[in-house]
């Protein structure tokens, strides 16, 4: 879930460490790729070819309304992009408000919108993932599970949450997912959700990543608060044992594996870190594309690629991180 654009859209970071060192054969972090980096075009519904990143997408003409997550799409060779078509402080305001007017967008392996309402009816979806043919989101007080054939949906709820935020899928199917203003994560399996794990520690709880037996958690700090900034988290999944990860703290949104770390977005100001156990390395500074916040980013491991939704501007930002953030 985004902090508000006042004042929190304007929150500095403690500080802004070095950007990364790049190998031999990576473009300069920020840059855009020669177009011989990859064949981009095969695949896509356009017939154009994107033969350079970083580029945006979206905007309210072009279909998109307050993206809060983007999720890549190996089967599908797609990007799907969830809208919570809102105004975030409405949101933070009255979050149990439903009013059906959010939606799930769909993207080519470029970027360019297949289409802009894939799927509608939604109250505020937000964090996404892709599993055996299924889309799991959640929305607001249920966890959605779409067919991607079909688009036909099914509604677990959560009786008692109060406003689901990103999720994570484990291999056995299991759905865990953060409920920002109640410090819980909460766990769904064989058709029914029930809290798991609740701690003082988890202020304001947002992207979750599964890593083996680990549950990847970065928190967001207290909303409205620009002196409370987030961690990086790893919760064990049979002793429940929280621990911190790495040294990074900021206003943290969403989080991906890559390579021996993770790539973690901050809010506001916008930016991607990778992460270490150890180190905090600058992958990209939003600010530079004009963007005040980012949310939840994707990956497509395949390609470098991470896509970057922008909630105030209503886009969506692909760029390709290098092979070796160092």
């Amino acid at each position: 879930m985004p902090a508000n654009r006042s004042p929190l859209a304007a929150i500095a970071l403690l500080s802004l460490l070095a950007l990364p060192a790049c190998s031999a054969d990576d473009p300069p972090v920020g840059a855009e790729d020669p177009p011989a980096a990859a064949p981009l075009s095969h695949g896509d519904a356009s017939g154009g070819g994107c033969l350079r990143f970083p580029r945006t997408v979206g905007g309210l003409d072009a279909g998109f309304e307050t993206p809060e997550s983007a999720y890549w799409d190996e089967g599908t060779e797609a990007w799907y992009v969830a809208n919570m078509a809102g105004v975030p402080d409405e949101m933070l305001e009255r979050p149990r408000f439903k009013d059906g007017r959010g939606w799930i967008s769909k993207l080519d392996r470029c970027g360019n919108i297949v289409e802009a309402k894939w799927l509608s009816g939604m109250n505020a979806p937000k964090g996404i993932r892709v599993a055996q043919g299924k889309l799991y989101t959640s929305d607001m007080d249920e966890l959605l599970i779409i067919d991607l054939a079909t688009k036909g949906v099914r509604r677990i709820p959560a009786l008692g949450a109060i406003f689901l935020n990103d999720l994570a899928l484990a291999e056995d199917g299991t759905v865990y997912i953060s409920d920002s203003f109640t410090r819980t994560v909460w766990r769904c399996k064989d058709e029914q959700c029930a809290p798991f794990f609740w701690s003082p520690l988890l202020n304001v709880p947002n992207g979750l990543l599964v890593d083996g037996d680990k549950l990847a958690i970065v928190t967001l700090g207290t909303f409205r608060d620009p002196s409370s900034l987030g961690k990086v988290w790893m919760l064990d999944l049979e002793s429940k044992e929280l621990t911190r990860f790495g040294t990074l703290e900021a206003k943290l949104d969403g989080i991906e594996r890559y390579r021996d770390g993770y790539l973690v977005s901050v809010n506001a100001p916008p930016a991607v870190y990778w992460v270490t156990s150890t180190s905090s390395t600058l992958v990209r500074d939003f600010r530079a594309d004009g963007l005040t916040a980012i949310n939840d980013i994707g990956l497509d491991p395949a390609r470098r690629v991470v896509a970057a939704p922008a909630f105030f501007q209503h886009t969506v930002t692909l760029f390709r991180v290098p092979r070796n953030p160092r």
